[in-house]
């Protein structure tokens, strides 16, 4: 929570205090910052004591993510929420044997709020969020900062960089959420690889790892309600279920 929005300020207030934030602290290296409070008189245009106030004291960061439908209207439901906030922890996890840890720009994992324990606390975020007041269990991102230093780099502030990947990940699969939430009535289809014949084990006794090698990760897909489930079902390579 902003320190505007702990004081009860009202959104004009909490909008002024977000521009300070862009303008005065994201887009600032460190030195930037400091210069400017030492050439700055009145105490309450001070940067650095609005970057002191800001976010938890603690170096594991827990936020949450919403979507706007057309560009304009918060989504309103955190079952939508939620599933945003799957596909984007894992483009920034490892989830297979064969991925490059390498090829990951940064790493989040992620835990759930539920009513149950976190009662008035719980609604009182997802109204931040947009959300309406469900019994439903809210998904949470954690980020943890490993260095002090973060900001400070050969190539300038490497927060910035990691934003900038966050960003395009979380744009695509805010695209993604939409498009699916826009088909209207779904077809659930469950399809996974199917296992033939592999190779090095006797036609109709596969060994069990050898199974478990084959099968690759179940695929969840949704097409729209009108689409036939034969046609719907039309790859060879795979085995569908309807639900």
């Amino acid at each position: 929570m902003l320190p505007s929005e702990a004081e009860g300020a009202d959104e004009a207030n909490v909008a002024t205090q977000k521009n300070r934030i862009r303008d005065e602290i994201i887009k600032k290296t460190n030195e930037q910052i400091l210069a400017h409070d030492n050439g700055e008189t009145d105490p309450a245009k001070k940067t650095l004591p609005l970057l002191r106030a800001l976010g938890s004291d603690l170096n594991i960061n827990a936020f949450a993510l919403n979507w706007k439908r057309n560009q304009q209207e918060l989504n309103k439901e955190t079952e939508d929420a939620n599933y945003l906030m799957s596909r984007v922890v894992r483009s920034f996890s490892v989830e297979t044997p064969g991925t490059d840890p390498h090829e990951i720009p940064l790493y989040l994992t992620s835990t759930e709020f539920s009513h149950e324990e976190y009662g008035e606390c719980l609604t009182a975020f997802k109204r931040r969020l947009g959300l309406d007041p469900s019994g439903e269990s809210l998904m949470v991102l954690r980020n943890v900062v490993m260095s002090p230093f973060a900001s400070l780099s050969s190539n300038g502030n490497f927060i910035e960089h990691l934003g900038k990947k966050f960003k395009e990940v979380v744009g695509r699969e805010v695209d993604v959420s939409a498009a699916i939430r826009m088909l209207g009535p779904k077809r659930i289809m469950l399809c996974s690889n199917r296992v033939t014949e592999l190779p090095g084990t006797q036609r109709g006794y596969p060994r069990l790892s050898r199974i478990l090698g084959a099968w690759q990760r179940l695929h969840l897909s949704l097409i729209p309600a009108h689409v036939p489930p034969r046609q719907a079902a039309t790859t060879s390579d795979s085995q569908c279920h309807l639900r």
